[in-house]
């Protein structure tokens, strides 16, 4: 008797996203390789793929080029843009243009606006 496939896997991949203490989702482009996250601001052209202005990001001092989230080999990093209020990752200040590594679960923050990484 033929030997009947294996069942695929019902759960599709996980999409990279950032979840927000109210449940909020963003999910961020794959497709892109470096996504910038930060405000929105038409008169200086700045358009970053995630644009935090709708959680609160101008009262939380989010930077219009705050911190820049890039992946390679399924491994994902972010680095801070010299912001005016700090990129924290799990509570630790990053260093400017330094990318450090994240992981399913590490706790980001923009300023004061803080999320949770999900991949």
């Amino acid at each position: 008797a033929p030997v009947a496939p294996p069942p695929a896997p019902s759960s599709a991949p996980a999409v990279p996203r950032l979840v927000f203490d109210d449940g909020k989702e963003l999910r961020l482009p794959t497709d892109k390789p470096e996504i910038i996250v930060g405000r929105e601001d038409p008169i200086s052209g700045i358009f970053p793929e995630i644009d935090l202005t709708p959680y609160g990001g101008e009262t939380g001092g989010v930077s219009r080029q705050h911190a820049r989230l890039s992946h390679s080999n399924g491994q994902w990093a972010i680095a801070d843009l010299h912001s005016t209020n700090y990129t924290r990752v799990d509570g630790a200040r990053l260093e400017p243009d330094v990318p450090t590594p994240i992981k399913s679960g590490s706790r980001l923050q923009f300023g004061r606006v803080a999320m949770t990484f999900q991949s």
